[in-house]
């Protein structure tokens, strides 16, 4: 669940990046690991969140590959129980304010999906909606963000 490289499970521990099964999240509004999303992505650690979103690796089980997974989730407009996977959406103005976000967000992940294979730009696989919200399959790409340069 840490790096989704498959190995012989003798014991809870990866022997690739040491993530211990059973490991929560870092955050009670992050989904679990082990969560499968849209009938087939294996949902993993969280690899970074922040104002809208959050983002996880995961195993896409028909394609047998690494994925990452965008989620889109403006904490000022949504919660989550801890343990569930449904988001629950703010009354009022933050509802229009979700509602106006998640139609961008959609709209931004159908744009990044015709600009496959093109140098500098992740290739976006898929774009559903789940849990009252909607989510972006990405390409995995391993390395540093710029941020730890």
């Amino acid at each position: 669940m840490g790096c989704m490289e498959i190995y012989e499970a003798f014991d809870d521990i990866c022997p690739y990046c040491g993530y211990i099964n059973g490991t929560m999240p870092e955050e009670m509004y992050h989904l679990e690991p082990g969560t499968v999303l849209d009938k087939k992505y294996l949902v993993g650690k969280v690899l970074g969140f922040g104002g809208f979103g959050v983002t996880y690796i995961a195993w896409d089980q028909v394609l047998q590959r690494k994925v990452a997974i965008k989620e889109y989730f403006p904490r000022e407009c949504a919660s989550r129980m801890n343990g569930t996977e449904e988001i629950t959406i703010f009354t009022g103005d933050r509802k229009k304010q979700f509602r106006n976000g998640l139609k961008s967000f959609k709209e931004e992940a159908a744009k990044l999906m015709k600009l496959h294979d093109i140098i500098g730009t992740v290739n976006v696989f898929a774009i559903f909606e789940e849990n009252n919200t909607a989510y972006l399959v990405m390409e995995y790409l391993d390395g540093c963000t710029l941020e730890r340069v």
